[in-house]
């Protein structure tokens, strides 16, 4: 049961949001909400009063877990493992549905254009259903984006062997001809 009512609660609120309330009445401002039957128009302000409480004299935080009452303590305990655990289950069920394809696919209809009229051959067997045959042709897309990407990789990669090659030739011939002209002096 609260020490004070809700109208008290509000005119404490007000008083507090004005840097008006004593030590004593913020203490009953933070039991009022601690306890939880909170008026439907102070709800909100509740995070706001637990992060003044759980400030110290010195304006430091205070651990948070030896402020909070055991139920207080086991609700927030009770609230975090209902969160992870729905966090796990997303995890599991966006996992079901990439590995296994539950649900198909949607693509967008500028793409379902552009491959309109494509099939593939499988098993001997013309297959024409885009929804079936658009995957195989993104995948290939994939594959030869990536060739080019290694292809260019490797041209590169002798282009500047060829040119290094061609410097360490032209340096030396350079040598050579210098040393030749310093040799008729």
């Amino acid at each position: 049961m609260n020490k004070i009512s809700h109208e008290e609660a509000r005119r404490l609120l007000e008083k507090f949001l004005d840097g008006a309330t004593s030590n004593a009445e913020e203490r009953c401002l933070h039991e009022y909400f601690l306890n939880g039957n909170v008026a439907d128009d102070l709800a909100p302000y509740g995070g706001m009063m637990d992060w003044f409480a759980d400030l110290d004299g010195s304006g430091k935080r205070e651990d948070t877990a030896k402020k909070l009452s055991g139920r207080r303590r086991l609700m927030r305990r009770r609230w975090l493992t209902g969160i992870a655990a729905a966090a796990a289950v997303a995890v599991l069920v966006a996992t079901g549905i990439n590995r296994f394809g539950v649900g198909e696919e949607e693509y967008d209809s500028e793409l379902m254009e552009m491959y309109a009229g494509s099939y593939m051959m499988r098993n001997g067997k013309k297959v024409t259903d885009l929804k079936k045959v658009l995957p195989t042709i993104l995948e290939t897309e994939r594959i030869a984006t990536k060739m080019r990407i290694e292809a260019r990789s490797e041209f590169t990669s002798i282009q500047n062997e060829m040119y290094e090659q061609l410097q360490e030739t032209c340096d030396s011939m350079i040598n050579c001809m210098a040393i030749e002209n310093y040799e008729d002096f």
